[in-house]
C-alpha cells in the first residue's frame, strides 16, 4: 500500500513539469525543422521567450509582481495529468508563429507563443477538471 501512495504521489507531483517538458522539447522540434539548426543566441532567445511568457502570465496571475504562494492541494483526474489538450494547442500555436515569422524571431516568440498558451490552457483544462469533480 505505502508504494502506490508514492506512485500517486509521483505522479500527481511531476504531472505540470511534465506537461511542460513535452511542449518545450516537441515545440523546440518544430521550430528547429522550420528554421534549422539554432545558434547559440538562437537558442538564448527561444528561452528568453519562455521566461517572459511565464513572467507575464504569472504577473496576470497574481495581480502584479506580488508574492507567489502556491494553492491549497487539489485531486485531478489522471487525464487532466496527461496534458493532451494544453500541449497540443501550445505546439499548434508556435508551429503557427513559425511558419509566419521568417527571421530570428521565431525563436523567442515560439518560445513565448508555447509557455503562455500551455499555461493558460492547462489552467483552463485544470479548472473544468476541478469543477466538474466538486459538482
Amino acid at each position: 500500500m505505502r508504494f502506490a501512495a508514492t506512485l500517486r504521489w509521483v505522479v500527481a507531483s511531476s504531472a505540470n513539469s511534465y506537461g511542460y517538458t513535452l511542449t518545450i522539447w516537441a515545440t523546440s522540434a518544430v521550430v528547429l525543422h522550420h528554421r534549422g539548426i539554432p545558434t547559440e543566441v538562437d537558442a538564448l532567445t527561444f528561452v528568453v521567450g519562455a521566461i517572459l511568457a511565464f513572467a507575464a502570465v504569472g504577473m496576470i496571475a497574481n495581480r502584479g509582481l506580488r508574492r507567489v504562494s502556491p494553492p491549497m492541494p487539489r485531486t485531478f483526474n489522471l487525464w487532466q495529468a496527461l496534458h493532451f489538450l494544453s500541449v497540443a494547442v501550445a505546439i499548434g500555436g508556435a508551429a503557427i508563429i513559425t511558419r509566419l515569422l521568417h527571421s530570428w524571431l521565431a525563436w523567442p516568440a515560439s518560445g513565448f507563443t508555447a509557455t503562455a498558451v500551455y499555461l493558460t490552457v492547462l489552467a483552463a483544462q485544470l479548472t473544468v477538471g476541478v469543477n466538474a469533480t466538486e459538482s
